[in-house]
């Protein structure tokens, strides 16, 4: 996987794992935030449902699995860390990305419980200086 597809992967797979969806809203601001770390990507969407569709084959749809769901939870993880690990560290890449979060669980206009703490479990599990209430 190249360093795009790490970050795609891990803001489709808080975009899902949060509430089982995806909304229009959060594809669109997945696409925003993938926009301002990569230039030149002619189609993202393109990019998006190729992600897409990987994720849910390896989470077991149309037949979801446990199996399937611990795959895709520590597949988004790792993707948001090898992501970190390509981009210069003076930046707090994972801070940044938690930020992004962020953004991404407000797009649909309800920034809720689950997201707001997973956001606060990766914070801590990466020793990042962010946290919501």
């Amino acid at each position: 996987m190249d360093k795009c597809t790490h970050l795609n992967v891990f803001l489709f797979g808080f975009s899902h794992l949060t509430d089982w969806k995806v909304t229009d809203e959060e594809k669109e601001e997945s696409i925003r935030v993938a926009e301002k770390y990569f230039d030149g990507v002619p189609d993202w969407d393109s990019v998006y449902r190729e992600v897409q569709s990987e994720y849910l084959m390896d989470l077991g749809v149309p037949n979801p699995t446990e199996e399937g769901l611990k795959k895709v939870q520590t597949l988004t993880i790792k993707c948001a860390e090898a992501w970190a690990d390509s981009v210069d560290k003076k930046h707090k890449p994972l801070e940044l990305l938690l930020k992004d979060a962020m953004s991404l669980a407000k797009a649909d206009g309800n920034f809720d419980d689950t997201e707001k703490h997973l956001i606060n479990a990766l914070a801590k599990a990466w020793n990042v200086d962010v946290k919501v209430d």
